[in-house]
């Protein structure tokens, strides 16, 4: 036991050094230039004890505390209700972390609690290093330094003989901390997840805040709340951003190769001020221009596809089914799918085609919307009854709020109406959004959208929409009239919307006029050559049959000309909502 009386200034590489033993270590001061408490390779299955209540907090000055690898399985270490100062004498601040702890492959149990980090650079750097708990510490910045970490974890140990290091399966808990900024001027990071050692790396789980006060608090002004590591390297030697990583502080033997953080987090019982200064929401508490803001201030998957996720929706399935007037049979009451049958290109695309329409933008959409061919076969092998349930072209779905579009999805559209996910039988799924009320719409290449008039309730389950039924009320001037009566019974969406918005960003259906519908079926086929039969999969083909046909027999124009009406050739149809 080191039992300090509360003063004393040791002005040593390091002020206490144990290796091979464990101990208690209370009521100090220390500032050193390297380690205030060192401590290394225990062999006994004695605790180690920095602190332990707020009457024998230890005062870190100076470099602050390391433990490094445990030999010995048993023991316990417990670092709490100490104070971290990392300012130094003169205030610039010290450059490594003020607590570090490294390679715990016996996994004894650790836990760091109730201390207070102050003048931070780098607060805490947990390396290889898993069964740690660390609550109830609140961490604030070196005053005018926008680049400060408060709490780094990395499969990598900072150490000159790091690629000999075996490494373990990393796992942690954060809850309750509280994570001050610089507020309020913008910078630093509150957490960062690293894997800057790959080489036999394993990501375990992660567990970050926790119902009512277990919440983490992160404050208004981070440059990142939590970042997800990115780096990819051979070597980490010298690797620009890290000056930790350079052959002078580590050695040249040091380097190991670097990859993406692959592991998703779930960060929902977590609170961060994303509105007026002091205010603090969950997730689910938000509004969406608040999660909205909330997604800038997070490095993980939508920044880079190589990242884990950081979750904080709860993501809603969408079960709907929409009929689309165009290739509608009413004899078979179902849609053709001769789309996925062509055999002259360009073919049925197997990645969303809206992604190159600039008519559609994604919102909240990470989804990568590829289906195979396989899904696409005429024998349909993942389909209960290929009749029905054949793929007949791509849809765009939306979820909206009052305030506007929330997120979207691409999905398949099968011959009976239901709307499906990329395997061709589920329902769509909406990973990036978060459970609620939403309008539903659902949006097509070649036809007008149309959306519920009522929200519909996404919380704990999926709801069947179905915009063929006329007892759905559809937005419009009338129940019905944002869809096209195509059946006794059966509603569908208006065709003929080839050319998406007029001159005036109007969703509208024109067979004359500037910018109509009707004029690009015959640029298709050739305007001097109206007679000509093009096939393929293109959006001047209304009937989706694979034939784009300006004149003659099912042809694409004179179903533009027949929703006109073909005494009204000057008139148009808008969509509803026309947004």
């Amino acid at each position: 036991t080191y039992l300090g009386d509360g003063a004393g200034d040791i002005a040593f590489r390091s002020a206490v050094s144990v290796d091979y033993g464990a101990g208690t270590y209370k009521r100090n001061t220390f500032q050193s230039i390297n380690h205030d408490i060192l401590l290394r390779y225990n062999n006994t299955a004695n605790p180690i004890l920095i602190g332990g209540s707020v009457a024998d907090k230890n005062f870190l000055n100076g470099g602050g505390v390391q433990v490094s690898p445990n030999n010995e399985t048993g023991s316990t270490i417990t670092i709490s209700y100490n104070q971290f100062d990392g300012s130094v004498v003169g205030g610039a601040g010290i450059a490594g972390s003020v607590l570090r702890l490294q390679n715990n492959q016996k996994h004894n149990i650790t836990t760091v609690s109730n201390n207070t980090f102050n003048n931070l650079r780098w607060g805490m750097s947990v390396e290889n290093y898993p069964d740690v708990t660390v609550s109830d510490n609140t961490f604030n910045p070196l005053a005018g330094y926008t680049g400060f970490r408060h709490i780094t974890v990395n499969t990598k140990c900072l150490s000159s003989d790091s690629p000999t290091i075996p490494q373990v399966e990393i796992n942690g808990v954060f809850k309750a901390n509280t994570f001050n900024s610089l507020t309020p001027t913008v910078g630093g990071t509150a957490l960062s997840f690293y894997n800057h050692d790959s080489q036999d790396a394993a990501l375990g789980a992660f567990t970050l805040g926790g119902a009512g006060a277990l919440a983490n608090v992160f404050k208004k002004d981070f440059s990142n709340f939590i970042y997800l590591g990115d780096q990819v390297a051979a070597t980490s030697l010298d690797y620009a951003g890290f000056p930790e990583y350079s052959t002078a502080n580590l050695g040249a033997a040091s380097g190991t190769p670097m990859a993406c953080w692959t592991k998703d987090i779930n960060i929902e019982q977590n609170t961060f001020d994303v509105g007026a200064p002091g205010t603090q929401n969950r997730p689910l508490d938000m509004t969406a221009a608040q999660r909205v803001t909330l997604e800038t201030k997070l490095y993980h998957a939508p920044d880079n596809a190589c990242l884990g996720e950081l979750v904080f929706f709860k993501p809603i399935e969408v079960s709907a089914k929409v009929i689309l007037q165009g290739p509608y049979n009413v004899t078979s009451n179902t849609m053709s799918d001769a789309l996925r049958q062509i055999t002259v290109g360009p073919l049925f695309p197997l990645s969303t085609p809206y992604d190159t329409m600039s008519d559609f933008v994604k919102r909240n959409d990470f989804v990568v919307e590829t289906t195979t061919a396989a899904v696409l076969a005429a024998t349909c092998p993942l389909c209960s009854d290929p009749a029905n349930n054949a793929i007949v072209d791509w849809v765009w779905l939306e979820l909206r709020a009052d305030t506007g579009i929330v997120a979207t999805r691409s999905a398949l559209l099968q011959r009976d109406g239901d709307i499906v996910d990329m395997d061709g039988i589920s329902d769509v799924q909406f990973p990036d959004t978060y459970e609620g009320d939403y309008f539903l719409m659902v949006r097509h290449r070649n036809h007008l959208g149309t959306r519920t008039n009522a929200k519909i309730n996404y919380v704990g389950g999926s709801p069947f929409v179905d915009f063929s039924d006329p007892n759905l009320v559809t937005f419009g001037a009338t129940p019905t009239s944002a869809r096209k009566l195509v059946k006794v019974g059966v509603y569908g969406l208006w065709a003929g919307n080839v050319n998406q918005r007029d001159l005036n960003n109007n969703w509208i259906i024109l067979y004359n006029g500037s910018k109509n519908d009707r004029m690009e079926i015959l640029k298709r086929v050739g305007v001097s050559t109206p007679l000509n039969i093009v096939s393929g999969y293109y959006h001047e083909d209304v009937n989706m049959n694979g034939e784009t046909k300006y004149t003659g027999v099912g042809n694409d124009r004179v179903i533009i000309l027949n929703n006109i009406g073909p005494n009204n050739p000057l008139g148009n149809i808008t969509q509803e909502p026309n947004n």
